[in-house]
């Protein structure tokens, strides 16, 4: 039986306007997922993204960690310190690494993160939708593979992205959630 505050994070259309949007022609792969934020205050892109990359459970690190023991042998890039990091700088600036990301743009309603490999490349933007509550937190990713090692590689990761994002929403909103609810 589900809890009746349970957060719902679902599929969402793919964005046509924002940075990200700009990514999507010419993508092999993209999605995107929403979730609702039951805040108090607003919430802008950059504390969304310091929340959903601090929220990875220990089964997200460990599952990078095997992830970056798998490639190593293929020379391609690995984070070694599993998704993102307990901590983030308060503010994410243009080309500053936040966890296993490179910073690719910050405006007040979303974020884009990504990184380039000989393997693939891909972008995630994470978007706060509304300026005032509720608002809703959108997380989009677009691959582009470069040669059949790309889609190899994907192949094996598309299962647990689809896992692995939701999760991180998940424990965004909560997270998200529990500090607009701290009066300061």
């Amino acid at each position: 039986m589900k809890a009746r505050n349970a957060i719902r994070v679902r599929r969402a259309a793919l964005p046509t306007t924002g940075a990200i949007a700009e990514a999507l022609p010419g993508a092999h792969y993209a999605d995107a997922f929403v979730v609702r934020l039951a805040v108090r205050r607003p919430v802008s892109a950059s504390e969304a993204t310091r929340a959903l990359l601090t929220a990875a459970p220990a089964w997200v690190d460990a599952l990078m960690r095997l992830r970056d023991r798998a490639v190593r042998p293929l020379g391609l890039k690995t984070a070694g310190i599993g998704l993102g990091t307990r901590s983030l700088p308060a503010s994410l600036r243009l080309g500053a690494r936040a966890g296993i990301f490179l910073v690719r743009s910050v405006a007040a309603n979303e974020v884009l993160l990504g990184e380039e490999d000989r393997h693939l490349d891909f972008l995630l933007s994470v978007r706060v939708k509304g300026d005032v509550p509720p608002q809703r937190l959108v997380v989009t990713t677009v691959v582009r593979f470069n040669g059949w090692l790309g889609r190899l590689y994907f192949f094996f990761v598309r299962p647990c992205h689809s896992v692995i994002v939701p999760a991180l929403l998940r424990r965004a909103a909560a997270r998200l959630t529990a500090a607009s609810n701290v009066r300061r």
